[in-house]
């Protein structure tokens, strides 16, 4: 929207709109505060978190997902040291390319560095 070719009054119109709306959504998140703090006083109460009450950290069927450590770093790239790969997920291009080229990611392991 260029402002610029607005007229004063249409410009005093959006200034209006515009205080309404900011109004409107400060009432909407002071609302959600109370009702975040009700419910976390309730869940309390009960002797439980919030996150627990709405199902934070779980999978499908309800299990509880638990979050696995940072894995420490396994392989480094050896033109770049501060690049690594700690095994987990898809294989990195530097490996696969040393790989092809020397034929073991034996070098790359930190280890035996």
């Amino acid at each position: 929207m260029n402002l610029a070719k607005l007229s004063k009054t249409r410009l005093e119109s959006l200034q209006r709109e515009i205080a309404v709306e900011l109004s409107g959504r400060e009432e909407q998140e002071a609302k959600f505060a109370e009702a975040r703090r009700e419910a976390e006083a309730l869940a309390e109460k009960h002797g439980i978190s919030l996150g627990e009450l709405i199902g934070e950290g779980r999978g499908k069927g309800g299990r509880i997902i638990k979050r696995r450590a940072p894995a420490e770093p396994k392989s480094r790239n050896p033109s770049n040291g501060e690049i690594t790969w700690n095994g987990r997920g898809r294989v990195p291009k530097w490996v696969t390319a040393h790989v092809e080229t020397h034929g073991s990611r034996d070098a790359l392991l930190i280890n035996n560095a």
